[in-house]
């Protein structure tokens, strides 16, 4: 009676402390909570992970209710892990794996974690191989300066590329010659981690280049370009000769040599001799503009002219076979001025040509041509020195 006596109060004391939480079974965390790494190395992500079926199959039996499940994972309460760190993981990084839940309810069933907090560390993880996706990438610029456009090639990319790339860059806008495009590679990270693959750079710049291009300057033009068009322009004057009565060996009114003759007197054309002198460009402030541009040339034509019929109606001091000259201004003008991809000057205008009066001062119609498109035009202008 003794033993059994003494046995009573030792029994009701272990169970004492079992109800304070002392005799509590002890969950080992490393058993239910654990973390994955996927991806190849230096690139690998983390997932923390949770066998919940394992960790409330110590609360609940196999066969038991659904409402007594629910019961048991309502008393609990929310039980959350965390890791300290998820992407871009390589082999011997530790990462801090923490577990947040309620302690009181886990003990109010007889149980506790050995550990809220352990670490985990990073091994066997793969190297990736590494593709610089924009090797063999051919960028093409097409169009005219400033509204190039560029596509691409991607027909000696490497493999991955072909499958998960796509380039892009902002089509929402022209390019000119000398800026830079920033051609951008767009991909699933995920897909191209899982095939073993990283790409070393996902954005580079393409300078624009072999397009054709606006003038903007004389200096645009190459020289022997800029002859060709001097020429031209004073084949189209000299084939319009007829309507300016400059026609060398012609009969003409005297009016159109010798502003203060009779408009029946006739002089006959004895030379002609076109000179350029001047220029005008205009670059339109505009971009997009229907005129881009305007190159105007102004030529001095010296006329020389022998008065060969005197009309009876002239009392004008001077006598058949007297001699007159004088200099009449001709601008000629072609507009949408653009070097092509092989270097040669084109446009998709003709050329206009315009005889001004007798009298007309040359730097006056300059200043009087400038101002009428300063507020459309960026105007420059000055001495034209003849290539030919």
């Amino acid at each position: 009676m003794r033993k059994e006596l003494m046995l009573f109060p030792v029994f009701s004391a272990v169970c004492a402390v079992f109800l304070l939480g002392g005799c509590a079974k002890t969950l080992a965390a490393e058993d239910y909570f654990s973390v994955n790494v996927t991806g190849p190395n230096g690139y690998a992500t983390a997932e923390a992970e949770f066998d919940d079926d394992g960790f409330y199959s110590n609360f609940v039996s196999e066969d038991a209710s659904f409402s007594k499940m629910l019961s048991v994972y309502a008393d609990l309460g929310e039980i959350d892990v965390t890791l300290d760190k998820t992407e871009d993981i390589s082999n011997g990084d530790k990462i801090k794996v923490t577990i947040e839940y309620d302690e009181k309810a886990l003990s109010e069933y007889g149980f506790k974690l050995n550990k809220s907090s352990f670490t985990h560390t990073v091994s066997g993880l793969e190297d990736a191989e590494e593709i610089d996706p924009f090797d063999g990438l051919v960028v093409s610029f097409e169009g005219t300066s400033p509204n190039a456009t560029a596509s691409f090639d991607t027909e000696n990319c490497h493999e991955a590329v072909k499958e998960f790339a796509r380039f892009s860059y902002d089509s929402s806008k022209g390019y000119a010659i000398g800026e830079s495009v920033t051609v951008k590679v767009n991909f699933n990270k995920n897909s191209l981690l899982e095939k073993g693959y990283v790409f070393t750079q996902t954005e580079k710049d393409y300078p624009v280049e072999g397009v054709a291009y606006y003038i903007s300057s004389l200096d645009d033009i190459p020289r022997t370009e800029l002859a060709a068009l001097e020429k031209e322009f004073k084949d189209h004057v000299i084939s319009r000769a007829a309507n300016y009565d400059f026609i060398v060996g012609e009969s003409v009114r005297a009016t159109s040599v010798y502003a203060d003759a009779s408009m029946w007197d006739y002089l006959t054309i004895t030379s002609v001799e076109y000179k350029p002198v001047k220029y005008i460009l205009l670059i339109s402030k505009s971009n997009g503009a229907w005129v881009t541009n305007r190159f105007t040339v102004l030529w001095e034509v010296d006329v020389d002219a022998t008065l060969n019929n005197k009309s009876g109606w002239s009392d004008g001091d001077y006598e058949e076979g007297d001699t007159f000259n004088c200099t009449r201004i001709i601008t000629t003008s072609q507009e949408n001025l653009k070097i092509d991809e092989s270097g040669a000057l084109t446009s998709d205008k003709d050329i206009d040509t315009t005889l001004y009066d007798l009298d007309t001062d040359m730097n006056q119609l300059i200043e009087e041509i400038k101002s009428k498109n300063l507020a459309d035009y960026i105007v420059s202008s000055g001495e034209y020195i003849s290539v030919n």
